[in-house]
């Protein structure tokens, strides 16, 4: 047996099963950029960046310093090898020391 549906009815059986749907996020329809943005730089404020060469100068292990200020070991080496220059400005200003 077959049944005879009304283009109305199918109509409405279209938009009822459109208006159940789930909508797709608008982010999904934005164009997403190819690459993702760069990671933001986090700032050592000087008196940190002294702080972690001391604890360095006592013998401290540059991945302890690491965790105990929260920065990355590559950060703690880079500070430590460029020393010099900031026991040089910390001597010019004498602020803080």
């Amino acid at each position: 047996m077959t049944q005879i549906v009304s283009s109305s009815a199918v109509k409405q059986q279209i938009a009822m099963t459109l208006l159940m749907a789930p909508s797709q996020p608008s982010h999904f329809l934005e164009k997403q950029p190819a690459f993702p943005s760069p990671k933001k730089n986090n700032f050592l404020p000087f008196k940190d960046k002294l702080e972690l060469i001391r604890k360095c100068e006592a013998g401290i292990v540059h991945s302890v310093v690491a965790l105990q200020m929260g920065v990355p070991r590559s950060t703690v080496s880079i500070i430590w090898k460029n020393r010099d220059k900031y026991h040089e400005t910390a001597a010019s200003c004498k602020c803080f020391y």
